[in-house]
């Protein structure tokens, strides 16, 4: 009795499974991130333009930042959220929304140092070329970095003795070199009042969004798209004048955009 053996197709024949028949196309590859940097992940060599004349600056001029935006929000938006360290002086107080980390050969920190989750920013993707990855911090201290972020934008932290100037849910315009964009403050009213620097985020008249992390908000009777991922932290300086402000209904929205961007959780 002879061996039977199954005649193999050619590539091109229709059902292959090595290879697609020539008039079908093939599946789109989902759209990836080139970014390296998980979160949690120290890097240096970067700053925050916006901060203008209020930088705090580390060893030779150059900030540590921790990176603390979800690998989904940058491959999406193609940004990425960082928030800076500085250096813990002796006896220094901090304020509950700040986080101590201690260096140690993982993070390979040169000294305590506090992040300043009252002051995160983003960049783009392609401007990280010139970033050094430093170290890494575990989980935990992630975790708490993340918990001061969500208090540094809590509603609730209101000044009942002073007047802000400029308020939780406020639209404002921003003049930096020439150029003109506008803003929603999202930081809390207790950081407005006694702070020379706002936490906000970038909104426009588009009524289109184009990710996950985008959406529209309605400021009296007028819609303004929001960009969820894109945080700015920027002197009071750069602030024209206000041109609007958002319901706290929407503001929680807002806020529920970047917390699940950074991946604080619920």
């Amino acid at each position: 009795m002879g061996v039977f053996r199954r005649a193999s197709l050619p590539y091109h024949s229709i059902g292959s499974p090595l290879m697609p028949p020539k008039n079908q196309s093939r599946p789109p590859k989902s759209r990836r991130s080139f970014s390296r940097f998980s979160p949690g992940a120290i890097l240096k060599g970067l700053q925050n333009p916006n901060e203008g004349q209020h930088v705090l600056q580390q060893k030779n001029g150059n900030r540590f930042n921790v990176v603390v935006s979800s690998v989904e929000s940058q491959a999406e938006t193609q940004n990425i959220n960082l928030v800076p360290l500085r250096g813990l002086k002796p006896n220094e107080e901090i304020y509950r929304h700040e986080t101590v980390i201690h260096p140690d050969r993982i993070n390979r920190l040169f000294k305590k140092s506090v992040a300043l989750t009252s002051q995160p920013y983003t960049l783009a993707l392609p401007s990280l070329k010139g970033a050094i990855l430093w170290g890494t911090i575990f989980s935990p201290e992630l975790e708490r970095i993340r918990a001061g972020i969500r208090i540094a934008m809590d509603a609730i932290l209101r000044d009942f003795n002073k007047k802000p100037s400029y308020r939780r849910g406020d639209m404002i315009l921003i003049e930096k070199n020439g150029k003109v964009s506008k803003g929603i403050v999202i930081s809390n009213d207790i950081g407005n009042t006694h702070s020379p620097l706002l936490t906000v985020v970038s909104c426009s008249e588009e009524t289109k969004t184009q990710n996950r992390f985008e959406m529209v908000v309605t400021n009296n009777l007028k819609s303004v798209r929001v960009k969820s991922h894109d945080i700015q932290t920027i002197d009071k300086a750069y602030v024209s004048r206000k041109i609007g402000n958002i319901p706290e209904c929407e503001m929680l929205k807002i806020t529920t955009k970047i917390h699940w961007g950074i991946g604080i959780k619920a």
